[in-house]
């Protein structure tokens, strides 16, 4: 929530639009466009928690083909036009659907930039090579770059192609 506040920040400086997504077997999401005026509703999206499961075919569907392409999110397309896509997570993930995996490349053949941060945490430092599931490093590999956070440090990610 720290990282996601500061994300928020520094976009902010450069006046980007950012679509913060909260997911687990549910999503929520909250678009911000001035931190000033939105501060207190966006701390409050922040605040919110998931409990337990996580549903990656869910959280790229919404973003491929509701919020970017939907109907109901019309008033978005300029905004988010050019986006790039930040997945802050701990990659522990299930598989993901060809379609998935379709649109995914299909977005960054449209020029989108893909960016992974993994957080860890000290347990899976222990089982650091089996913590990544075959579709998160599939998804992974298709990112311009990965970054991995661990006792407070960012660092760049290096992965074999």
């Amino acid at each position: 929530k720290q990282l996601a506040l500061a994300v928020a920040i520094v976009a902010q400086r450069t006046h980007r639009t950012l679509c913060f997504i909260n997911y687990s077997d549910t999503l929520s999401y909250f678009v911000l466009t001035n931190l000033k005026q939105q501060r207190k509703a966006f701390l409050g999206f922040l605040a919110r928690t998931y409990g337990g499961g996580n549903n990656e075919n869910l959280l790229f569907t919404f973003i491929f083909r509701s919020l970017l392409k939907g109907r109901k999110h019309l008033h978005l397309k300029d905004s988010l036009e050019g986006a790039d896509l930040l997945i802050i997570s701990d990659y522990m993930w299930y598989w993901l659907s060809k379609y998935v995996m379709k649109d995914i490349d299909k977005a960054r053949c449209n020029g989108m930039r893909m960016y992974s941060l993994r957080v860890y945490d000290f347990i899976e430092k222990l089982t650091e090579h089996s913590s990544v599931g075959s579709s998160a490093r599939k998804y992974m590999e298709r990112c311009y770059e990965n970054y991995k956070y661990v006792g407070g440090k960012c660092i760049k990610e290096i992965t074999k192609k």
